[in-house]
């Protein structure tokens, strides 16, 4: 089946579903054409932060000359920013019997719309993320590193 392909969502699986918001134009221009969607470099995400490796990353950044960690975080934060190939997607976020469902549904996000979706008047295209995953091993075989999971929101201390 073509990670396109429509399928009917009557039955509720957090997992089975990725969600990519993004304008009317881009949809008709440029990956529904095709049926395809192109990967982005970690540089044109639109939080910056995203994009930047931080000092806690770096396992020894507390026994080394500081100038030395600070050169580092910034070769590798580069060469993220302008390697590293990145497809968004949001997902599903709560169980069927929420009575707030149709809120927490992938494509029901108020602030994903307001900000990828072309202040709401965009689309927002639903994949099957099993063929999504298995398209992108065949078609990116050689990918050095491939991940894919939720993004975890921490305060900073």
């Amino acid at each position: 089946m073509h990670p396109f392909s429509m399928t009917r969502m009557n039955e509720f699986d957090p997992n089975r579903y990725l969600y990519h918001y993004t304008s009317y134009e881009t949809a008709m221009d440029y990956i529904l054409p095709d049926m395809r969607w192109r990967l982005n470099q970690a540089a044109n995400l639109n939080d910056p932060k995203e994009a930047e490796v931080d000092e806690w990353m770096v396992p020894y950044a507390n026994t080394v000359d500081r100038d030395q960690v600070e050169a580092q975080i910034k070769e590798i934060t580069d060469y993220f920013r302008f390697n590293v190939k990145i497809a968004c997607f949001s997902k599903d976020a709560r169980p069927p019997h929420d009575i707030f469902r149709s809120s927490n549904l992938g494509y029901s996000k108020p602030r994903m719309w307001a900000t990828y979706g072309d202040t709401h008047r965009g689309a927002c295209l639903v994949f099957d993320k099993g063929l999504v995953k298995r398209n992108l091993l065949r078609d990116i075989p050689d990918a050095h590193f491939q991940f894919d999971g939720a993004v975890r929101y921490a305060l900073e201390l």
